[in-house]
């Protein structure tokens, strides 16, 4: 049985899973803000609650508006 990866925030169904993030990262590839976004939420898949999902997965700390 293979396991399902989602993340919380995405679509109807309140998560996205991995085939659709996967699909995001390569068909949003060189957007920025809100087209970045909005391409995201063509996949079911909301930027913010991936990003830190993945963020917490991987250790990172996400930066502050004072540090960008």
């Amino acid at each position: 049985m293979q396991e399902e990866f989602t993340a919380g925030g995405g679509g109807a169904r309140g998560y996205c899973d991995v085939e659709e993030i996967k699909n995001a990262i390569k068909e949003c590839e060189g957007l920025e803000g809100k087209k970045l976004e909005a391409c995201y939420a063509q996949y079911g898949c909301d930027i913010n609650i991936v990003t830190d999902h993945y963020a917490k997965v991987a250790g990172v700390e996400k930066k502050s508006q004072d540090e960008k």
